[in-house]
């Protein structure tokens, strides 16, 4: 049985080493640069093996005769016992003093070499290290060969068949390390001794002899370069080979990591036979997480080949290595030996070739949309070859041709200056171009071999001209035909025959990619945007824009801003920790609608903003953008502003290449914001004193009608931001409280300070709302306050037929932070809503007013301190036309006198004097305080408006309630003229007052007499009726009544 997934020996001798490079890859070696400078390259190669394969070291040696050059390789944490191996090959042509020598760093870096060897030329040279003399501490962190001499040499120089037994060992602390039997490695106290046990074997996961699946190193914690995954699907499988001196039972060490939530099962077979039916790998919980599994196995003497298989559709897990302690079991390399091995340092073995006869290729575009002159590693094309035979097919050459966009041949030259062709790791050629041909011929000197039924993906690689022609400027490379692949079988040298994949033909290539000077410089300026005053948590702050200009021709490639790096500064340029001042920082559009990138604040001063969304500059454009920050919540920095230092704060490339461009200016760096005084957030403000002033009445067409008064008072602190007063919506209601459209009542709307400037204006329309805007916002500072007054036009055509002013709430006054602009909390009283009372619309003011009273139903004697005696009616009514305005009583004056008309005190007669209605449900006036009138007449001011509205009757009581301490007397009560009528039209206008229906001023109430005669009785009675009396009785006693003075 041959396994042909990973390794691949086709009659070659049989390498059975530990690092063998047999699979084509380093095993996790790489190029020494730290203690070995003239190394170069180090790739496999296949020029010079032990097997199939070696590494190879390309090398540099100038010592000139004198000084020592040397090269290495070297790999990792590795655990060396007993004897460490290896060949080295120096080709024909090297000079013949060239040394060799393994060396190893300890646990604890310690560094140790072996003893220097000559290398032999044009042969291989055996290094053999015996190592158990040697004091060190396991495990080591490096191990490697060191080659070098002080003889000039550039070229090659091949290492293969690495070898050491594996130690193992544990710890036994002891307070002085002691040699053992076994060997025993002594490390710096207080390190525990390792004891090392002979045959310790060890396979790595990334190097199986079959994986349905992957070789990563995704996740961490795995040992040696990476890690097998097996593919999720029933049946997939990963293989390794042992080699059993004798037949033997050992305990194989799985080390894996099982991420999934569940349980993964596999069976083990080997040599084709079931061995174990069902081996768990429990969920380690991650697949950082890597533990051992331990199982027990039978092994046959000679080759035995480990086949694990996925029971289950999530796979097997993730093996790290498999491991063994038994010096009868070695890897086997994944080759099956002959049957009659011959034991040497390099078995061979014979077998019959198996020759490949067909490759087939398909393409996949890689090449981008254009390129830059001087542009390196231009990944044009990839091409997938594939290998669907039994044997290795050898890529010995490609021909490339290069067209433009019509697909016309070109010269070469006139567009790329270098081509290379690679696969993932390794370049296979690589040469500058300067034919005038629009063929490259590619030869692939070593061979690009392609195993047995496996494919490799190839790439082209090119170098962008210098220059652009003025006839071509674009161009694709392609593989004409399939002839222009020069493909052989890897053993007996026979031509391929080449074909396209399936859905693939020829010619097959990249696309069309258009040539564009490279950028070199970007251009830089800024204006400066920042405010003079900021708040605590405001956001979006325009700090600065900034201008860029691609400085090119319209040939030349855009260039792409990616980092722009800021710092964060006080008024007097000292650097601050920037999150004590901000909390973001921004790079967007002018108009803030795209971020381009953005970056949180940190401690330090310095904020890096990635743009995730890279800005683009055409060339001959330029291109702005705006720099934003948001403001920190608390207050502990006075100022701040922002600073661009100098061109290494911007990074910016050639859009197509990534090659770094020049930033310069019109004018010096640093690029900066002036600073900003940083204020305290205004988070409420004081509205209140509200006043209505609508009057009962208006007229049509009437000016500037008072609405109400209210106050605003900033009563913030002193770093507290000023207030800033913008605008206020008045509702309109009907005297129902419902919403009214205002042009049915108004036509537009005012608002002044105290002063009585106008602050702004609105028109009126059919909604009920008004938003009246001031025409300049006022400004608040701390501590400042100031009246405000909202006035009307009334409609000259209006057809409400009344209307009333609302403020509904808090949302319809907008008082704002000045700096920020966010809306401030309303500390009001009272409380919203704020109305007035309903105003009648009328069409023109009241002129008249006839008025009459009624005396008649004064009593003519009343009582000291009776209450409640009616002195006289009064009879009001409004003559004018429907539409005119009522007319407004809004005070009486009164003159007491007694029979002879002399006019006394009336604090000596009443208690208190009211108007009313008839019904006495309204009150329109309540006058008590007589105390300083003396001997005069006395005006009673309307509390309540008395409105006497058109063609209306209007009545009222004139009332009063007699002092306990009245002087008994004769009095009367007396409206002297119709001057004595306090009235005006609504909403103005004088108001002729007529005395009607045989009336004349003035008016008086009947006399009344003030005594102390009761006025107020208690009544008793007692029943005297007999029960039966008889008929025609006379002078029965039937009832008997008590009358009493309440007063007396």
């Amino acid at each position: 049985m041959l396994l042909i997934n990973y390794k691949y020996i086709f009659c070659a001798t049989i390498d059975t080493a530990r690092f063998n490079f047999e699979d084509g890859t380093l095993q996790g070696f790489y190029l020494d640069t730290i203690n070995s400078a003239q190394g170069i390259t180090l790739t496999v190669s296949e020029d010079f093996a032990i097997g199939s394969k070696s590494a190879r070291v390309t090398v540099n040696f100038t010592g000139n005769g004198s000084i020592w050059n040397q090269a290495g390789i070297a790999v990792d944490n590795q655990i060396p016992s007993q004897n460490i191996s290896a060949k080295v090959y120096l080709p024909a042509g090297a000079p013949s003093n060239i040394l060799a020598k393994i060396f190893l760093q300890d646990t604890n870096w310690q560094l140790f070499e072996s003893t220097p060897v000559f290398l032999t030329i044009n042969s291989w040279t055996d290094l053999n290290w015996d190592i158990s003399s040697t004091i060190f501490n396991n495990p080591v962190k490096r191990l490697g060969i060191i080659i070098g001499s002080i003889s000039n040499y550039s070229g090659f120089i091949y290492v293969d068949s690495i070898d050491f037994i594996t130690a193992t060992f544990t710890a036994t602390p002891t307070a002085t390390p002691t040699r053992t039997a076994t060997m025993t490695y002594t490390p710096a106290l207080p390190s525990p001794t390792f004891t090392v046990a002979i045959g310790y074997g060890r396979i790595e996961g990334e190097n199986p002899c079959y994986l349905d699946g992957f070789i990563e190193n995704l996740n961490g914690g795995y040992e040696g370069t990476g890690y097998a995954n097996p593919n999720n699907a029933v049946g997939t499988k990963i293989i390794f080979s042992l080699n059993a001196i004798n037949s033997t039972t050992i305990d194989l060490l799985i080390r894996y990591a099982n991420g999934s939530e569940n349980n993964r099962n596999m069976e083990l077979y080997i040599n084709g036979q079931l061995a174990i039916s069902n081996i768990d790998f429990p969920t380690t919980g991650n697949w950082n997480t890597w533990i051992i599994k331990n199982i027990s196995i039978n092994l046959n003497k000679g080759y035995n080949e480990l086949e694990f298989n996925a029971l289950s559709s999530e796979g097997g897990p993730n093996f790290d290595y498999i491991a063994w302690v038994s010096e009868l079991v070695s890897n086997a390399g994944c080759v099956v030996p002959s049957a009659t091995p011959t034991m040497t340092n390099t078995p061979t073995m014979t077998c019959t070739p198996i020759n490949a006869n067909l490759i087939s290729v398909s393409n996949y575009d890689l090449m981008p949309a254009s390129v830059s002159t001087e542009q390196k590693d231009v990944y044009a094309v990839m091409f997938k070859i594939k290998n669907p035979s039994s044997g290795i097919a050898t890529i010995k050459g490609i021909t490339l041709t290069v067209k433009d966009k019509n697909s016309n041949t070109i010269t070469a030259s006139a567009v790329i200056t270098s081509v290379g062709i690679r696969d993932e790791n390794t370049f296979y050629f690589n040469t500058s171009i300067s034919t005038i041909d629009s063929f490259i011929w590619c030869p692939i000197l070593l061979g690009l071999n392609i195993n047995q039924y496996s494919e490799k993906n190839i790439y082209i690689v090119l170098g962008i001209t210098n220059k652009i022609t003025d006839d071509i400027k674009d161009f694709k490379i392609e593989i004409n035909s399939p002839s222009d692949i020069f493909a052989v079988d890897y053993f007996t040298g026979n031509s391929l025959t080449v074909v396209s994949s399936s859905g693939f033909s020829f010619p097959m290539g990249s696309s069309v990619t258009y040539i564009q000077n490279k950028a070199t410089e970007l251009r830089l300026n800024h204006l400066n945007t920042m405010p003079n005053y900021i708040s605590t948590d405001q956001k979006n702050i325009k700090a600065m824009q900034l201008n860029f200009e691609n400085t090119g021709n319209t040939m030349t490639a855009s260039i792409k801003i990616s980092r722009i790096t800021f710092y964060i500064k006080d008024f007097f340029d000292n650097l601050i920790p920037a999150s004590s001042v901000i909390k973001k920082i921004k790079i967007t559009s002018i108009d803030e609608s795209f971020i381009y990138g953005e970056s949180e604040a940190t401690t330090t001063s310095k904020v890096t903003i990635l743009l995730t969304a890279p800005l683009i500059v055409p060339a001959t454009q330029s291109v702005s953008c705006a720099l934003l920050f948001d403001v920190a919540t608390n207050y502990s920095s006075s100022s701040i502003k922002i600073t661009l230092e100098n061109t290494g704060d911007l990074y910016a490339v050639d859009t197509n290449s990534s090659v770094p461009v020049i930033i310069s200016s019109l004018s010096n760096f640093p690029k900066q914001t002036t600073a900003a005084v940083i204020q305290e957030k205004l988070n409420s403000i004081i509205v209140d004193n509200f006043l209505p002033l609508l009057p009962l009445g208006v007229v049509k067409g009437q000016r500037y009608v008072s609405l109400f008064n209210f106050r605003v008072y900033n009563n913030s602190n002193p770093l507290s931001a000023k207030a800033e007063f913008n605008s206020i919506t008045i509702t309109v209601k009907n005297d129902s409280g419902l919403p009214l459209s205002a042009n049915s009542a108004l036509e537009k709307l005012y608002i002044t300070d105290s002063l009585g400037n106008t602050l702004g204006s609105a028109i009126a329309g059919v909604g009920s709302e008004v938003y009246l805007k001031l025409i300049t916002p006022y400004i608040f500072s701390y501590g400042q306050s100031q009246y405000f007054r909202l006035f009307a036009d009334i409609l000259s055509t209006a057809f409400a037929p009344n209307f009333k002013i609302a403020l509904q709430d808090a949302g319809n006054i907008s008082i704002v932070d000045a700096n920020s602009k966010y809306e401030v909390i309303k500390s009001n009283s009272p409380d919203f809503p704020w109305e007035t009372e309903a105003t009648g619309i009328f069409v023109a003011p009241a002129t008249d007013l006839y008025i009459w009273h009624n005396s008649n139903i004064a009593p003519t004697m009343v009582g000291i301190g009776q209450p409640n005696v009616k002195f006289m009616i009064l009879y009001y009514f409004n003559p004018g036309t429907p539409g005119t305005s009522d007319v407004l009583i809004n005070g009486i004056t009164f003159t007491v006198k007694d029979l002879d008309s002399n006019i006394i005190d009336p604090s000596k007669i009443f208690k208190s004097i009211y108007i009313t209605d008839l019904n006495e449900n309204i009150t329109y006036a309540y006058y008590t305080d007589f105390s300083n009138i003396g001997n005069n007449s006395f005006f009673i001011n309307f509390e309540r408006p008395f409105l006497s509205d058109v063609l209306n009757t209007k009545t009222a009581y004139v009332s009063g309630d007699i002092s306990l301490y009245a002087k008994e007397g004769v009095y009367k009560l007396e409206i002297n003229s119709q001057e004595y009528i306090s009235r005006f039209a609504l909403p103005y206008g004088y108001v002729t007052v007529t005395a009607v229906n045989a009336d004349v001023f003035p008016f008086e109430s009947n006399p009344i007499t003030i005594t102390a005669l009761a006025y107020n009785f208690k009544v008793g009675h007692k029943d005297l009726m007999p029960v039966s009396v008889a008929q025609g009785s006379s002078g029965v006693d039937a009832l008997s009544l008590k009358f009493e003075n309440y007063n007396a």
